[in-house]
């Protein structure tokens, strides 16, 4: 599958996350995700992001069944965002425990090592719940048919359902002859120099020796 037809399915089926997606079409379709938001998204910030994810998400959706997992495992992405806003919260929240609202604290009394720690932790989790997933795509599909559909490198059958064309019979050959069963060539019963009788198949007269 080329590029172009990885972007085609991926729109034509912009909703579908039934079925199954061998690599080239996922990644391809990432691929160009990828770059559609460095590019779109220094002018039209959020729009790619809208018109994309769709897609995405479905085409990962099919590439997970093609391994033979659920697409829950999709919730992974959901884990690093809300995961991580959660920890640097967290980071936020311990490095001014004890102070009065922000605009009254003193960075002299912030605990930078408490906010550092959750705060690389948050990176860490964020990194490693967003790129499972990708991971999981990566992986060889099923080959043949799993619970999710008819694996999507198997070769198609053919379109062309006319019957092929029946081989003519070999013309049937002769049977040999049986020179045994051919009957003899009549011979004279008589002499034609004496006039004595013949024996069957003789070729001279025993008679007169003459030629029959």
């Amino acid at each position: 599958m080329t590029l172009v037809d990885s972007i085609r399915t991926c729109f034509q089926k912009y909703f579908d996350f039934s079925g199954r997606a061998s690599r080239p079409e996922f990644w391809w379709f990432f691929l160009c995700s990828f770059v559609a938001q460095a590019v779109l998204g220094v002018f039209l910030p959020g729009i790619a992001f809208l018109v994309l994810i769709a897609p995405f998400l479905a085409v990962s959706a099919r590439r997970l069944h093609d391994t033979g997992r659920s697409a829950w495992w999709l919730m992974s992405y959901l884990v690093s965002g809300v995961g991580s806003l959660l920890l640097v919260g967290a980071a936020f929240a311990l490095a001014f425990a004890g102070e009065e609202p922000f605009s009254d604290f003193d960075f002299e009394t912030i605990d930078f090592a408490s906010f550092i720690l959750l705060l690389l932790l948050a990176v860490a989790a964020g990194l490693i719940c967003g790129i499972l997933p990708l991971v999981l795509c990566a992986l060889p599909g099923t080959a043949g048919p799993n619970r999710y559909g008819p694996d999507p490198l198997s070769a198609r059958p053919e379109s062309d359902h006319s019957s092929p064309a029946q081989a003519e019979p070999a013309p049937a050959e002769s049977a040999p002859v049986d020179a045994a069963k051919v009957p003899a060539a009549e011979t004279p019963q008589f002499c034609a120099q004496c006039g004595a009788s013949l024996v069957q198949g003789a070729k001279f007269c025993a008679s007169c020796g003459a030629a029959v």
